[in-house]
């Protein structure tokens, strides 16, 4: 309702109607949605109160009409698009009512102001930086930023001087270009570059592989003393065939070398646009299903107290690819052991890769865990990227080791407000990563994937579920994706649980107790296995101990009834555990006499692989890991088998 003002005139002080001083202004963007804001003015006149009332007008603030709103505060409505709001504020005392208008706002705007765009994580190097051109004194080396994803928007690079064989690196001083020119200080020594892509997020370092080693230049004076002067090229012999192995020759010298050094390289089919392979720098080289479809040559260094120089052979013939692997074990005959290996084997180089694989088969592994990251394949919603996981699938199942594959792990635009920075982070909402996971089984099942998991450790609220473990939205989380998961593929076995050993601490919680509130929030009905860590060691696995999750899979503890009992309470007695990760960690522990040394963990490997066999409860069970970390892992640094290897070989047969 619109005052009108009193008819009193002025007369003394305290007398007179009130009378604005400075007009109201009103604050706040003239967009639909938003909200405006006003003050009262400026006024003179004792005993003042003051109401507001808003008006709609047209494009250039006349011709104001009002709306049912009054107060202070304005809610811009889709009815104001393309007019302007003001506000108008009557003023009253005993003497009577006058009113000031504020200035119209701005023009308004429809729909509500676009929300940020989504912060890409830091860049991932797909593939190593390579190095090109002469490596000898007086030439020139370029360096590739090579693959990324995360959209860098710059790259920067380092050159390092390595020893002769790629190792104690340190870097050179200014040689921060792409390009590198060879000078005689490199003489003995050989080359790398390191990478640094950037965007907005943050910076990733990636390393080249070592150039083969530079050639010293001939001494100047006399004295008749050379470095080594090729006469006959080495040669490569042996069968060209994956599994084989290839022997180089020196080739024949003048200068008569001290020492020789090898370095194996992997080339195209025509023998050309060849890169070094990285460790295979002696003189015989095993063939691995990357080399399939290409030719090898290595280059020999001959040494003497003058100096070095190189030669290169010619190319082998072409490695023959393999005929087609035997296919997975048949229903009825799942494989009981596998190997877990997180979520960094999809980043391997494709020879790394290949000698985790090859050696996974050897020593019967018969399933790898890896890890399928949310935030890596579904960076912007609704767009899906599974290019680097694939290409493990593929390799796996080519070598016939089946695939479970975790997924996990949020994107920035999934995460809950807790913890925005985190991938670890828990989704904001449970069906963005339901639908996610549908997805996922969907495009996997056409790959012939056959098992998923729910999360990884979701009990430990201070690593896998920031801020803190929520065992009723892990249900939540459980209850919508499983439905759609077996939609996608119904003969997939989907696990919930990976539940992980923890004391209860208020952010973490102990496997016991999450599993309990779990089935309290629903979780019964809704996953085909429980999954669990049931890390072990250094003592027996099958003596009882409070804090062992290998004891509190099948027996009550101080932290609950068993998870293996709470599943028959709860009728899933009928599903199996799988272990998703087991181990004994090396280090100086000693537990009742028994210290956590390699064979130790090998007899430890021994011993839960024979309990394993033994329970009818038993699904898969996974060690963690192959290689990479190495108080876990089965191959040592050099990727030679360390006792557990061997163990796991003769246990799992």
């Amino acid at each position: 309702m619109v005052l009108a003002a009193s008819s009193a005139g002025a007369g003394a002080r305290g007398k007179t109607i009130p009378v604005n001083t400075l007009p109201p202004e009103i604050a706040g963007n003239a967009v639909v949605g938003q909200n405006l804001t006003a003050t009262t003015g400026e006024w003179q006149g004792l005993g003042t109160h003051y109401f507001a009332a808003w008006q709609r007008c047209d494009a250039s603030g006349g011709n104001c009409a009002s709306v049912d709103t009054t107060g202070l505060s304005y809610t811009v409505s889709s009815s104001d698009t393309g007019s302007t709001v003001r506000v108008v504020v009557y003023a009253t005392n005993k003497n009577g009512t006058a009113s000031a208008s504020s200035a119209p706002s701005p023009l308004v705007a429809g729909g509500s102001v676009a929300p940020p765009p989504p912060v890409a994580p830091a860049p991932t190097n797909l593939n190593a930086p390579q190095i090109t051109g002469t490596p000898a004194i007086g030439g020139t080396l370029a360096a590739s930023a090579g693959s990324w994803s995360g959209s860098p928007s710059s790259y920067g690079y380092h050159w390092d001087r390595c020893s002769d064989t790629g190792s104690n690196c340190a870097p050179l001083d200014g040689a921060t270009a792409a390009s590198y020119a060879v000078g005689t200080n490199d003489a003995g020594a050989t080359l790398r570059v390191t990478v640094t892509a950037s965007n907005a997020s943050g910076t990733t370092n990636a390393t080249s592989p070592a150039t083969q080693m530079i050639s010293a230049p001939p001494p100047v004076g006399g004295g008749g003393a050379t470095v080594p002067t090729n006469t006959a090229l080495p040669q490569i012999s042996g069968t060209v065939q994956v599994g084989q192995s290839l022997a180089a020759s020196q080739g024949s010298w003048n200068g008569s070398p001290v020492s020789y050094g090898y370095q194996w390289q992997r080339c195209d089919s025509a023998g050309a646009n060849c890169s070094a392979l990285s460790a295979a720098t002696a003189s015989a080289y095993v063939l691995t299903s990357a080399d399939a479809g290409a030719t090898l040559r290595v280059t020999v260094s001959a040494t003497n107290a003058i100096g070095s120089a190189a030669a290169v052979s010619a190319a082998s013939a072409q490695v023959p690819t393999p005929a087609a692997p035997p296919s997975p074990a048949a229903p009825g005959t799942v494989p009981k052991f596998g190997v877990a290996v997180g979520g960094n084997v999809q980043w391997l180089s494709s020879g790394d890769l290949s000698s985790t694989l090859d050696g996974m088969k050897s020593m019967n592994a018969g399933w790898i865990r890896f890890d399928l990251p949310w935030n890596v394949a579904e960076p912007t919603k609704g767009a899906y990227d599974w290019s680097v996981e694939d290409t493990v699938v593929k390799a796996a199942h080519a070598r016939g080791i089946r695939v479970l594959l975790m997924i996990g792990y949020t994107p920035p635009w999934a995460r809950s407000s807790a913890c925005p920075g985190d991938d670890k982070c828990e989704p904001a909402n449970v069906s963005d990563y339901a639908t996610f996971a549908q997805a996922a089984v969907k495009h996997y099942a056409t790959l012939g994937v056959e098992a998923y998991e729910i999360w990884n450790e979701p009990n430990l609220g201070s690593q896998f579920w920031k801020p803190r473990a929520n065992p009723t939205k892990y249900a939540a989380l459980v209850r919508a994706a499983y439905p759609l998961m077996k939609a996608a593929d119904p003969s997939a076995t989907i696990l919930a649980g990976a539940l992980a050993p923890s004391p209860d601490t208020g952010t973490d919680m102990s496997s016991t107790q999450f599993l309990k509130a779990a089935y309290a929030a629903g979780l019964h009905g809704y996953f085909d296995a429980l999954s669990d860590h049931p890390y072990y060691g250094p003592n027996s696995v099958n003596t009882f101990e409070n804090w062992s999750a290998w004891s509190q899979m099948s027996q009550d503890t101080s932290y609950g009834p068993s998870l293996r009992g709470q599943m028959v309470a709860n009728g899933d007695g009928d599903k199996k555990i799988w272990g998703t990760e087991a181990n004994m960690k090396l280090s100086s522990t000693c537990v009742d006499g028994f210290c956590a040394t390699p064979q130790r963990q090998a007899d430890m490997i021994t011993e839960a692989f024979a309990s394993w066999k033994s329970y009818s409860w038993s699904g898969v069970l996974f060690t963690f890991t192959y290689h990479g970390n190495a108080p876990w892992q089965l191959t040592n640094d050099d990727w030679s088998p360390t006792p557990a290897w061997g163990a796991f070989k003769a246990s799992a047969g």
